[in-house]
């Protein structure tokens, strides 16, 4: 099984649910907007799937305080 498990940090990744300065188009880190964090993203998860890796991708803080037991890999 060839299983890459990615977790996005709340904030570097930009998840607008937990990090509300992402919700503002001018907001940057390291001089990359969210939606150039996002494509970068992608092009790593289709990078993977192209060299035969199954990616699984979780928000940190879905899985913060769950021990990893509520965690579905399927």
């Amino acid at each position: 099984l060839n299983l890459i498990i990615e977790i996005y940090g709340d904030f570097w990744h930009c998840n607008e649910e937990v990090e509300t300065r992402w919700k503002s188009e001018s907001f940057k880190i390291n001089g990359k907007n969210k939606t150039e964090i996002r494509e970068k993203d992608e092009m790593d998860k289709l990078y993977a799937i192209d060299n035969g890796y199954n990616i699984r991708c979780f928000w940190a803080s879905e899985i913060e305080g769950k021990g990893g037991g509520d965690i579905s890999l399927s």
